[in-house]
């Protein structure tokens, strides 16, 4: 190599270096983690207990008037309220286990996962010990003929 080209070289060199340290370097592009949405309304949700499978009862999704979405068990026996957080997969539920004929009332955390379109299955746990829930989402409303067809009735079960 040539004292000409190592000299220009070496100039550029310094060019360089000097543009390095004056600016600051550009923030690295990287992907958005792709979070699931999950769709505000009706969903038939069941709990599994102790090795019993309850029938399905309406939940509603719903946002509260602080902006953060709540998923509520708002029939049966067993209940649930509790604010969700999206998650990479799936989402977080954080909230209250009761029920409103008797005193079962405690927190409860769980992890909810997609188990196909407008599916999700997920274990709460509580003090008493883990609630497996099953979500599905129904776009018409709850209704009894949505959740088992073939029956005719409509509106909130029976207790």
């Amino acid at each position: 190599m040539s004292s000409a080209r190592a000299a220009a070289a070496l100039a550029a060199g310094v060019a360089v270096a000097s543009c390095l340290g004056s600016e600051p370097a550009p923030p690295i592009e990287r992907p958005a983690a792709r979070a699931v949405r999950i769709r505000n309304g009706d969903y038939a949700c069941s709990i599994e207990s102790g090795g019993h499978q309850y029938p399905a009862f309406r939940c509603a999704m719903y946002r509260a008037e602080d902006g953060s979405q709540v998923l509520e068990k708002v029939g049966g026996s067993q209940r649930f309220r509790g604010r969700v957080m999206l998650e990479e997969v799936g989402f977080s539920f954080d909230g209250t286990f009761f029920c409103p004929d008797g005193d079962c009332t405690e927190s409860v955390t769980g992890r909810f996962t997609p188990v196909g379109s407008a599916r999700y299955r997920g274990t709460m746990q509580g003090r008493s010990g883990p609630l497996s829930v099953s979500l599905r989402y129904l776009p018409g409303g709850f209704t009894y003929a949505a959740v088992s067809p073939g029956l005719q009735m409509e509106g909130p079960p029976a207790q």
